[in-house]
């Protein structure tokens, strides 16, 4: 009947009614709620963040890795002797999940005035219960009571930041964190008021690490070992990043197991003591050699009848074992190259004709006179391309050392009048000898200059 249907129509109208709310509301309910894809704690290509990631292979194309009991489990080590080599990888860190407040009622750093405010920002990660203080001595920090660091994520990295009114504009800030109980390591920093500092302290590793691998050269045509030395904070400070140290006969560096007469340079407990003080620390890449005289010489010595492969050592250096470390390790683009005699001279031989490729340059007792003193015309076409950010740190003993050369290299380069004082330190060393020995009492010096560290204090020192 016609009363019944019209029942049903209402009945039918009332349900579809029904379902039309509830479509409406969940369209609602999923446009407040917020997506679970609009957030990732991974980062990307965290390769150079956390500790090296290092795999051998003899395969020319996938690279597996081999454990071996001279590394720490989070340094691997990788050899490829293909393109491999410069393959990218990334890996996720998580981001950590809260934030501790400072006790202390300082504004962030956002907007704040560079001039009107002195600000210490230190990368280091933590877990949620830790703290970081800072104490030190200007602007109203003091070595009883600390300031607590506020910690923020940025990048997804770990920061600790204290902001410190200027009250003083010519005040130099002496200051030292501490991780929970313990200090930093090394001498005290320095920050000038109204600056900005970025440090990377270590608390609690005093040494470093160095391990062997075999490193096939496409350019050389020959496969050699190299040796790598990890600096003490490398697996403990996951930001932060090193320079590069080529430094030459990689076999006399460390240990005897391939040393020339069981004579080396010491090289590991020098590095240690200097890194837990006030240098930058480096990363040392030892490179053996081969051909020793055809690898070092610039062109073939008839004295020597070797020679001439210099630069195509170098290209060797720059082209393939310099990607391979900066992919595997957390380096910069800032590379040193040093070594003794032979090793000396290519040393010298590739930072000044190399200008944007080498800054730091250590020669030891270099051989300056073979072929006719060769090394003088190269210098005095190159010396005006040199940077104001390079340094050359060049010696020579006075027993079996080829001393006169040496000196006039010292002589035109002082008079060339192309660095600043801080870029030069030539020395001479009264009854050392042309040998391993010696040069392991002159690498301290040495490296300290090469690589000091100008956000420290030389000789101020909490512990």
């Amino acid at each position: 009947t016609t009363s019944n249907i019209q029942i049903i129509l209402s009945i039918s109208l009332i349900n579809i009614l029904y379902c039309l709310r509830i479509i409406i509301i969940v369209i609602i309910c999923n446009m407040e709620a917020p997506s679970q894809n609009s957030e990732s704690n991974t980062q990307p290509d965290s390769s150079l963040r956390a500790s090296a990631k290092i795999s051998e292979s003899k395969s020319n194309t996938q690279p597996q890795s081999q454990p071996e009991s001279t590394l720490r489990a989070s340094v691997k080590f990788s050899e490829s002797e293909s393109k491999a080599n410069t393959q990218k990888e990334s890996e996720s860190k998580p981001l950590r999940a809260s934030t501790k407040i400072s006790t202390v009622n300082l504004a962030g750093s956002k907007g704040i005035s560079a001039h009107n405010h002195t600000v210490i920002r230190i990368h280091y990660t933590t877990e949620a219960e830790d703290r970081i203080t800072v104490y030190g001595a200007g602007e109203g920090l003091s070595w009883d009571e600390p300031i607590e660091a506020i910690h923020k994520v940025e990048d997804g990295e770990d920061i600790w930041e204290v902001i410190i009114p200027v009250v003083d504009p010519s005040c130099v800030i002496h200051f030292k964190p501490m991780h929970n109980d313990t200090w930093a390591k090394g001498n005290d920093y320095l920050v000038s008021a109204g600056k900005t500092v970025e440090i990377y302290p270590f608390f609690y590793t005093s040494e470093g690490h160095y391990f062997k691998r075999h490193f096939y050269s496409k350019i050389m045509r020959n496969r050699r070992r190299i040796v790598i030395y990890l600096p003490p904070s490398y697996d403990e400070n996951p930001y932060k990043e090193y320079p590069i140290m080529f430094m030459m006969d990689g076999h006399n560096l460390f240990d005897t197991e391939h040393s020339f007469c069981e004579k080396i340079w010491k090289m590991k407990p020098t590095l240690d003591s200097l890194c837990c003080t006030n240098i930058v620390e480096p990363i040392i890449v030892g490179v053996y050699p081969i051909e020793r005289g055809n690898e070092y010489l610039p062109t073939y010595v008839e004295e020597y009848k070797e020679g001439g492969q210099a630069d195509k050592y170098l290209d060797f250096l720059l082209k393939e074992l310099k990607p391979y470390i900066q992919f595997h390790t957390r380096a910069t683009d800032c590379i040193g190259i040093s070594g003794s005699s032979w090793g000396g001279v290519i040393s010298f031989y590739a930072w000044m004709t190399r200008p944007d490729d080498f800054d730091i340059c250590g020669s030891f007792s270099p051989s300056m006179k073979h072929n006719n003193r060769e090394l003088f015309p190269i210098a005095e076409k190159a010396v005006s391309a040199r940077k104001d950010h390079h340094k050359i740190y060049m010696d020579y003993g006075t027993v079996h050392d080829e001393g006169k050369a040496t000196r006039d290299m010292f002589s035109f380069l002082e008079k060339a009048d192309v660095y600043k004082p801080h870029q030069h330190m030539f020395t001479v060393f009264e009854g050392h000898e042309h040998n391993e020995d010696f040069w392991a009492m002159r690498s301290p010096e040495a490296f300290e200059w090469m690589y000091a560290d100008p956000t420290r204090a030389p000789g101020s020192y909490h512990d």
